[in-house]
């Protein structure tokens, strides 16, 4: 089987993007797939631009947004990234997202353990940034 390629996209300054690849790294330990992550660190528009990079942090599974129905953004100045979630605006995708990228990508059954579907999760206030999407 092919190694799945994980990217952990992000830019100084945001950070929660830390806490995205504490949460990465433990998806794919308790998922049981062995991958590197690949750490992208965006600092510039035309990184933004090269990577379509909708913020930070964003998680790609073989090049794949983890964000369900996530479209590439037409605006990919680097700032910190708001994912819609079932709990409302937050700085951090849905674990299961990760593990739904994950078992898709890599064509096996991924058990998802319950208790790691409930993170705590930091709520963003109205003054963060807007989703970046097409």
């Amino acid at each position: 089987m092919t190694p799945l390629r994980i990217e952990l996209l992000w830019l100084e300054g945001c950070p929660s993007h830390e806490t995205a690849e504490t949460m990465l790294r433990r998806v794919l330990e308790e998922a049981g797939v062995e991958a590197a992550i690949e750490r992208i660190q965006v600092e510039s528009e035309d990184a933004g631009i090269a990577v379509c990079f909708p913020g930070s942090p964003t998680i790609r599974v073989n090049g794949q947004d983890v964000e369900p129905g996530w479209q590439p953004c037409d605006d990919c100045t680097p700032r910190c990234r708001v994912y819609s979630t079932a709990l409302g605006l937050q700085p951090l995708p849905e674990r299961r997202w990760i593990y739904d990228a994950v078992r898709s990508a890599s064509g096996r059954d991924v058990n998802v353990p319950d208790q790691l579907l409930h993170d705590v999760v930091v709520r963003v206030g109205s003054s963060g940034p807007g989703l970046c999407r097409a």
